[in-house]
This record gives C-alpha cells, sequence and structure tokens, in this order.
C-alpha cells in the first residue's frame, strides 16, 4: 500500500543522510533547500518551490508553533522526496490540481512521510524499550520536537496496550488511538482506569497525563458494538480517501469467508483468532490491519457469519 511504500522511502532517506533522533529537521532541511519563515496567507503552513537547476528548492514556512512548524517542514521534505510527486513548478504559484482526488493523495502521503521522517518505528520502539514510559514521551515532547496529540499518534506504531489521558483540562481529554488492535478502546471512559493494569504520570510543559496500561490477551474476542461490520469498514475507509472500500471489503470478506467455510463446528473465537492471524499476513489489507478498529471489524464480521451457520 501507498503507506507502507512511503515509510520505506522516509527510512530510505534517514539511512542515506545519517539522520539521529531527535531530529533537528531544520538543520537536515538546510542541507537540501533554502528556508525561510514569513508570513503567508491564511489557510497556507508552507510550500517548496522549484526553480531551475542547479539551484535548489525553496521552503516557505508559516510562522506557528514550533511542534507544528516542525511537522510543516518534515511534509514539505515529503513532497520533495517521493519521486512520484511533480517538480514542475518553479514560482510559488499554486498550481491547479488536475485532480482534487490526486492533490489529496499526494498531502495524506506527505503527511505519511512526515510522521515517519520525525518519529521513525525503529527509534520509538528504542525508546520505549529503554525507559520507562513517562521518560520516553518526555523525550518525544521536549524542547517542542512532538505536540501531544502527533507523540500519541505516533505511539500507534508500536502497538501498546496503552490509554493516555490528559488531566490538566476541565474535561479530561482521552487519547484512545495509541494501540491498534486492542478492543478497550471501546471502553466507557469511567472503565479506563479502574481497569488498567498500572498507570505512570508525567508533566511534559504545562500538561499532566496519565498513562494506562493494560494486560488484555491478545485474540480475545471483543464486545458487540452494536454496528455492522460494513458500518465499521465504511467509517475505517473514511480516513483514507484513496482507498477502495470495495477492495478492502472484497479481499477481508473472502478470506473470513473461506476460513469460515473451512472450519466447521469451531467456535467463533478459534475463527475470529484465525481471521486476524491470516488478513494480518495480506499486504494489500495494511489500511485495515493497522487501524484500531480492525478487531473490531474482524470480531462482527465473524458474528455475522458464525450467526448463519
Amino acid at each position: 500500500m501507498a503507506s507502507e511504500r512511503v515509510a520505506r522511502l522516509a527510512h530510505r532517506v534517514i539511512e542515506r543522510y545519517g539522520l539521529t533522533y531527535p531530529l533537528n529537521v531544520m538543520a537536515f532541511a538546510r542541507q537540501i533547500a533554502s528556508v525561510r519563515v514569513v508570513e503567508i496567507p491564511d489557510g497556507m503552513d508552507g510550500l517548496i518551490c522549484y526553480r531551475m537547476p542547479p539551484k535548489p528548492p525553496y521552503i516557505v514556512l508559516k510562522k506557528q508553533y514550533i511542534p507544528r512548524l516542525n511537522f510543516t517542514l518534515a511534509h514539505e521534505l515529503g513532497h520533495h522526496f517521493i519521486p512520484w510527486h511533480p517538480r514542475t513548478s518553479y514560482t510559488c504559484d499554486v498550481a491547479q490540481p488536475s485532480s482534487i482526488g490526486r492533490a489529496r493523495r499526494r498531502e495524506a502521503e506527505a503527511d505519511i512521510f512526515a510522521g515517519e521522517l520525525l518519529a521513525p518505528k525503529f527509534w520509538l520502539r528504542e525508546l520505549f524499550q529503554n525507559s520507562s514510559l513517562a521518560d520516553a514521551f518526555e523525550t518525544l515532547t521536549s524542547n517542542d520536537y512532538l505536540s501531544i496529540e502527533a507523540a500519541c499518534m505516533n505511539l500507534r506504531k508500536l502497538d501498546m496496550p496503552l490509554c493516555i489521558v490528559r488531566e490538566d483540562t476541565i474535561a479530561k481529554r482521552v487519547y484512545r488511538y495509541v494501540s491498534q488492535s486492542f478492543h478497550w478502546l471501546n471502553l466507557a471512559e469511567e472503565d479506563i482506569q479502574h481497569k488498567a493494569k498500572s498507570v505512570q504520570r508525567c508533566s511534559p510543559g504545562k500538561h499532566r497525563l496519565a498513562f494506562y496500561t493494560y494486560d488484555l490477551p491478545r485474540g480475545a474476542l471483543p464486545a458487540p458494538c452494536g454496528m455492522s461490520a460494513k458500518a465499521i469498514l465504511t467509517e475505517i475507509v473514511s480516513e483514507y480517501p484513496d482507498v477502495s472500500f470495495n477492495m478492502l471489503w472484497s479481499s477481508a470478506q473472502g478470506t473470513i469467508s473461506a476460513l469460515n467455510g473451512n472450519m466447521p463446528g469451531q467456535s467463533i473465537e478459534v475463527l475470529y483468532r484465525r481471521c486476524i492471524e491470516r488478513l494480518r499476513d495480506k499486504p494489500n489489507l495494511e489500511p485495515l490491519t493497522t487501524h484500531p478498529q480492525f478487531e473490531l471489524f474482524v470480531a462482527e464480521r465473524c458474528r455475522e457469519l458464525h450467526c448463519n451457520r
């Protein structure tokens, strides 16, 4: 899938330039292009402009919150390094996209590149293996490297049974999306604390965060959520403008149906675990299998088929 391909491109850039982390993205960008931070029109965070060779490109950034500026700069570098993104404009005029869908896809790909350039999976894994949750998170957010929201989003890459609650606001904010495959994401908010295995706290900047970890076995069948499998998949696909619902449904449904037909008499729990394993082996299903609602989708589809036996 495109997201996996873009992530591999980011890793090749990291290896080629010998980047170390936390990354000084501004210093790196200035090896590639001229960079200016200026006042630019509302609705635009930044852009990359190309000039006639051998002049390097230059990147124009809007003055903004430092973590956002880091991400915008990494995003523009994504446009530069992704080889199928056009380099036809030599001025700062914003070219009219030949198709809105294509333009959105390019922006989504640049976002993926930026996320992987700023917080590659190998660095995240090293951080969380060698330090506590709180210390690792402080590394991600110290010196305005990543925002709290961006750090939480990047933790999805590690598939951790973790929930982060921001406690310094009047209405506590819960970051439920930091795991890819644990069905506790559907816990009611009041259950988050008392069902946790442990809790750690840290205070990055002026914020107070609580990290709740869980000891839930993989393969446990999620509780019914009241939605059909198709409705769950529709929600998942809505987050990926370049992904086809029909392609995901056809491939996933074919696999689940085949296993259901080959396992007569087996319990729904066994069918569910086999489906999870088989679907995760399919590269074309990466947008589905890396989504927080993946296990919920599989559980509901297994229930639907099991009821029709």
